[in-house]
């Protein structure tokens, strides 16, 4: 198993646990949502449910790879560590940048405007 599947296991992993998570809340939190002020009670199940998703999502490729809270990697396995570790936060922001500013070109097209977004 190469540096480079484990990346592609674990950015793959991410990409199913993001839309779970976010869906789940902004389920509970959006106001025409028929699971509105539901509360923690489907909040918790459901990003538990998207980080099983990922999980076995991503353990063919990334061979289930340790937590950093349980075991400490061997000196020559930190960098790779690291980088399982920071490269899913990247994605995560690049993603809401992305969907940020494709939200402002629709509405912009659309002639709608956001509250406090300009």
């Amino acid at each position: 198993m190469s540096s480079a599947d484990i990346v592609v296991g674990e950015g793959i992993g991410t990409a199913i646990l993001i839309p779970f998570g976010a869906g789940v809340v902004a389920a509970v939190v959006l106001n025409h949502s028929k699971t509105k002020d539901a509360g923690w009670v489907v909040i918790a199940p459901g990003w538990g449910f998207g980080v099983m998703a990922g999980a076995y999502t991503a353990a063919p490729l990334s061979g289930g790879a340790r937590h950093r809270c349980v075991e400490r990697p061997r000196r020559a396995e930190v960098p790779l560590a690291e980088g399982r570790r920071v490269a899913p936060a990247i994605e995560a922001s690049v993603r809401g940048r992305a969907y940020r500013n494709w939200r402002r070109a629709v509405d912009k097209s659309l002639g709608w405007t956001q509250d406090g977004d300009g």
